[in-house]
């Protein structure tokens, strides 16, 4: 419990500080899809059912990229649980072709405010 409380604040201080680092729209790279790819694998119960829509990728001055979407789900029930925000941040300079290595997620609200900071559309 206080591992997930710990993980909540520091998305929510990294959630708030997003528009102050200064992102800017870039071009989605083959790395950036396959990130998001790997990212709804681990998001989804069922991520080859994932609807996704509206891709934008921001880029800050130090390279760090975060993939911004609209993403829907099914829920256990076979019922689609409705589009989310879903970003997906990654360190410049990291390599994340490798399985233990993931980039920072975050599906929902925080995905929300994350990538309102950078631009993307809420």
């Amino acid at each position: 419990m206080r591992n997930t409380i710990l993980s909540f604040v520091a998305l929510a201080s990294l959630a708030a500080c997003t528009s102050a680092q200064g992102f800017v729209p870039s071009q989605i790279t083959q790395v950036d899809q396959a990130v998001q790819k790997q990212a709804l694998m681990r998001a989804f119960r069922d991520p080859s059912s994932a609807q996704v829509e509206d891709v934008r990728v921001y880029q800050s001055p130090n390279g760090n990229r975060m993939v911004c979407s609209k993403v829907n789900g099914r829920k256990a029930f076979g019922a689609y649980a409705g589009f989310q925000t879903l970003m997906v941040m990654q360190v410049a300079g990291v390599d994340y072709s490798k399985s233990y290595i993931n980039p920072t997620v975050a599906l929902g609200g925080v995905g929300t405010l994350d990538c309102a900071g950078a631009g993307y559309p809420v």
